[in-house]
């Protein structure tokens, strides 16, 4: 009997021990699951029983996947490449997926789930090499989780958790390797660096402002190895993808950093570059209140680290310049918000900076190493961080909870369904739209990008300003396009155009969400742009129309009573 239960006991022992010792890691991804759950559930009810994610854009990364995968061509359609996203890993990760078990939607929230979870723990190993107690550092998991926030990210599908995941121990590996702490110890670990240098990129091309921050310190520090091996490696697959792009007719830069980025003048033309910067620089930083909290908590850290000793060069200090230049860059060329996503990897680096920062202040003034200064500086640190930095994270948290279940309710009313209808009646056929994720991956039309994302000759007018009428009948007739699926208004509001649609254009019909708090895309209209497709598109519509959820308010002639509907027209 010993020889049974003896293991027996020492494996429970052995779990126990564990438990014990990483409770906070074990207690942080429990409450990430759990809240992660409650989230897709209600998400899962909105959608009547079917899951769809809360942003059009994962779609965009599905479409790339799926056509690479099958078709070997990098583009939101088989029909042509196309360099639209500031992610090269992500869809490159879901075609190999997709080869593997075939086209799965579930495939981005598996990865998004994965990458989130490993964020939780590398920011537990950062934070105990911090020395933190495990109270404090279930406190920052948690602050981290929600604030980010994490689950509503990885119900988004894309490849932020991945960022954040990648950012976490590159910024902890540059502190370590610049750090004066402990000279003489072990390097080796440092050598990740040279691996995640181009993962950061690869993952997102925001990965080039971490990367700039780290060379300037380390050209700071005259280490020249780092400072030029490490901007090469990161550079890389910005270069690589660019010569690729330029040589297939696109820009050196994905479509959706010339249309979304803010971008000196200079990278798209060489006219104004200075009301450009002072303009963007400005819009940005309005738009940025999260991370401009945090950059200014953490100037006040730095101001309180430094006071007694006066030593930059230790891991915390580093880990707050890092993100300081990394703050800086992004708000000026990086875009904010567009459900809370651009700026997350700051947010969760900076409350992991300053939680270890605030500990070690901590660790001081419990060494008798605090004077009325330092008391007055952390005073005031207090007094911002309760009044000016949580406020803006918890109602940033709040929102987030709240708008996730609606937009993928919301899309699931209108992009879902809009990619449905084409793939049922227009499949191969040339169709506009100025949302294309969902239209393209289930549709699989041949697509005219009106916004410009998906299509070079949309987007070469657009960065030169507003389309015009006659540009955009031009681009449809030169592409055959028979129908046109658009958020009518953004033709008029000055988001595409000023000058509105063709005015030859047939409406036949539209889809009004009903019950959405997103008013500036609640109505998609649908166009006959080839006259004669206006019988056959007005039958489509007829027909699809007992599918539409009941939230869905169908309008125009197409809704008109007929005594007879003809057979459903066949897609090639």
């Amino acid at each position: 009997m010993l020889t049974v239960t003896e293991p027996a006991n020492s494996e429970k022992k052995a779990i126990g021990k564990l438990l014990s010792q990483h409770w906070s890691l074990f207690a942080a991804t429990a409450v990430f699951g759990l809240v992660t759950i409650l989230l897709f559930v209600t998400c899962r009810r909105g959608d009547r029983g079917h899951f769809v994610y809360a942003l059009d854009d994962i779609y965009i990364s599905m479409a790339v996947a799926k056509n690479f995968a099958f078709h070997g061509v990098w583009g939101v359609t088989a029909y042509e490449f196309a360099s639209c996203q500031s992610t090269i890993l992500w869809p490159a990760v879901l075609a190999a997926i997709f080869r593997l078990v075939g086209p799965s939607e579930s495939a981005p929230l598996v990865m998004a789930t994965l990458f989130a979870c490993l964020s939780i723990w590398l920011s537990y190993v950062v934070l105990k090499r911090f020395r933190l107690v495990q109270v404090d550092i279930l406190t920052t998991l948690l602050a981290i989780i929600f604030l980010t926030p994490l689950p509503p990210l990885v119900l988004a599908g894309m490849e932020h958790t991945l960022q954040i995941a990648t950012a976490i121990p590159f910024f902890w590996l540059v502190a370590d390797e610049l750090s004066d702490e402990n000279p003489g110890t072990s390097r080796r670990p440092s050598r990740w660096l040279w691996v995640l240098a181009p993962l950061l990129t690869l993952t997102r091309y925001e990965g080039l402002f971490l990367a700039f921050a780290a060379c300037s310190l380390f050209l700071l520090r005259k280490r020249w190895r780092y400072a030029f091996g490490l901007g090469g490696l990161a550079l890389a697959p910005v270069i690589i993808v660019g010569s690729l792009s330029a040589w297939k007719g696109w820009f050196w830069l994905p479509s959706s950093i010339y249309l979304k980025a803010n971008l000196p003048r200079v990278v798209r033309s060489a006219q104004n570059i200075v009301p450009n910067i002072r303009g963007t620089f400005a819009w940005s930083a309005v738009n940025s209140r999260d991370v401009l909290g945090c950059g200014f908590a953490l100037l006040l850290l730095l101001l309180l680290l430094m006071m007694k000793d006066r030593k930059l060069w230790r891991r915390s200090t580093v880990m707050i310049l890092l993100f300081l230049i990394s703050a800086v860059l992004h708000v000026k060329f990086a875009g904010f918000g567009w459900f809370f996503r651009y700026e997350a990897y700051l947010v969760a680096l900076g409350l992991l900076i300053l939680s270890a920062g605030a500990f070690e202040c901590v660790l001081r003034s419990r060494d008798g190493r605090w004077g009325k200064v330092d008391t007055g500086v952390a005073a005031l640190l207090l007094i911002f961080l309760a009044f000016g930095v949580f406020p803006v994270l918890v109602k940033r948290t709040i929102d987030a909870v709240r708008l996730t279940p609606e937009a993928s309710r919301k899309i699931f009313e209108q992009q879902y369904q809009m990619g449905q209808f084409v793939g049922r009646f227009y499949r191969g056929q040339s169709v506009a739209v100025n949302d294309i994720g969902a239209v393209s991956y289930f549709g699989a039309p041949r697509l005219l990008d009106l916004w410009g994302i998906g299509s070079i000759d949309v987007a070469k007018e657009r960065v030169k300003g507003y389309l015009s009428q006659s540009q955009i009948a031009r681009l449809t007739i030169a592409r055959n396009t028979k129908i046109a699926i658009l958020y009518a208004d953004a033709f008029k509001d000055g988001s595409f155009a000023t000058e509105g649609l063709p005015s030859q254009w047939k409406v036949v019909g539209t889809w009004t969400d009903t019950d959405t708090i997103f008013s500036d895309e609640a109505t998609v209209t649908f166009f006959a742009v080839d006259p004669t497709e206006e019988t056959r598109l007005t039958n489509a519509l007829q027909h699809f129309a007992s599918q539409l959820p009941p939230g869905v308010l169908q309008a125009g002639p197409y809704t008109i009573a007929s005594d007879s509907i003809p057979e459903s027209p066949q897609s090639p």
